[in-house]
């Protein structure tokens, strides 16, 4: 209809979808807050990118600092990062983003076509080494996926003991990890990368800890994972539920100013 035919004059173009503009104009707005260290965070595999109408974060990135460029993104944390092993937004940059563009260049190929692009199995992408990121190696899509559900799988099997939920099994599809495990990387992570300075600064003036986090979310779900990471290490946390109503910029506005105490992380 006519409301899809506008989203699509809009960033990013042609997709049926736009990006949360309100958001990130009170992202540049909020007194407060760390701009210098924003993380997407998010519930995303490289299974989603073969997906249709899916939300290609590297189309995000690059508007983001086009848009917004006060608005330091340090990286894209998803929930296979505990599975992957080299620390918050490593499998992203290493598997997920060279998907991502994979699949652009598919879609630039057909442009001006009405056709549905997806990644196939015998699709080449160069992955990225995350022991040296100049280094590429070559895999097809279907390997990724493969390579996806045994990271998984061996996480489950040697961090719980358990196997993966018995819905999950019986379903034919790969678990997915949660926010709550991810969240407790990023905030060990975030600790261990402050160990290093903390002999020159003075000791946090609250917390336990002194990490503090602006978490945005439209899922409860996931803002009580995130919730309960923070809890547990001792972290300060706003947690914002994004909700359909909040159409300007004013309205999350009002619901990150508690965040004035937080000078933190942002993660959204």
């Amino acid at each position: 209809g006519s409301e899809c035919q506008a989203n699509m004059a809009l960033p990013p173009l042609r997709r049926f979808y736009n990006f949360n503009f309100p958001l990130f104009d009170a992202l540049e707005r909020a007194p407060d807050l760390d701009r210098s260290s924003i993380w997407l965070f998010t519930a995303y595999d490289a299974t989603g990118v073969g997906l249709p109408s899916v939300v290609l974060r590297c189309e995000l990135l690059d508007w983001i600092a086009e848009a917004h460029p006060s608005l330091q993104v340090v990286g894209v944390a998803t929930v296979m990062d505990p599975a992957f092993g080299h620390g918050p937004g490593a499998y992203y940059r290493s598997v997920i983003e060279p998907a991502e563009r994979t699949l652009l260049r598919k879609q630039a190929e057909v442009d001006g076509v009405e056709e549905t692009v997806r990644l196939l199995h015998d699709d080449l992408v160069e992955t990225r080494c995350p022991g040296d990121w100049s280094t590429t190696i070559p895999m097809t899509y279907g390997e990724i996926i493969r390579q996806e559900s045994k990271l998984v799988r061996a996480w489950f099997d040697q961090a719980t003991g358990q196997a993966p939920p018995a819905s999950e099994r019986h379903a034919g599809r790969t678990p997915m990890l949660d926010k709550e495990q991810l969240a407790r990387l990023c905030l060990l992570s975030m600790e261990s990368g402050a160990s290093g300075a903390a002999e020159q600064k003075a000791p946090p003036p609250q917390g336990a800890s002194g990490r503090r986090v602006l978490f945005l979310d439209d899922r409860l779900a996931y803002i009580e994972q995130v919730q309960r990471a923070c809890d547990d290490l001792g972290a300060d946390c706003l947690a914002v539920h994004v909700k359909s109503h909040m159409q300007d910029e004013i309205a999350f506005l009002r619901q990150m100013s508690p965040a004035g105490r937080s000078s933190g992380c942002i993660m959204c």
